[in-house]
């Protein structure tokens, strides 16, 4: 299939048919990883990452106040000035 690299905004771009997207599984926010090999472009569909139920996860896990204020604080840390 032959397409044409257009202006998508402020960046270039290829648009694809919606029978390739079928194909594919791909919808319009489905994630893909880009990369280029042997000169040519390759899109490879990214699965969806499924929820995961946490009930009962930590189920007799012990936390204490400091535990979280250590991990809050390890967390936050890159985005202090």
């Amino acid at each position: 299939m032959k397409r044409k690299i257009q202006k998508i905004g402020n960046s270039q771009g290829i648009t694809l048919p919606l029978s390739l997207l079928r194909e594919l599984g791909l919808n319009l926010y489905s994630e893909v990883e880009v990369h280029a090999e042997n000169g040519r472009v390759i899109l490879e569909p990214i699965p969806p990452v499924k929820p995961v139920a946490l009930e009962g996860l930590w189920k007799g896990a012990r936390v204490t106040e400091e535990d979280i204020a250590r991990v809050r604080s390890e967390f936050f840390r890159p985005y202090r000035k």
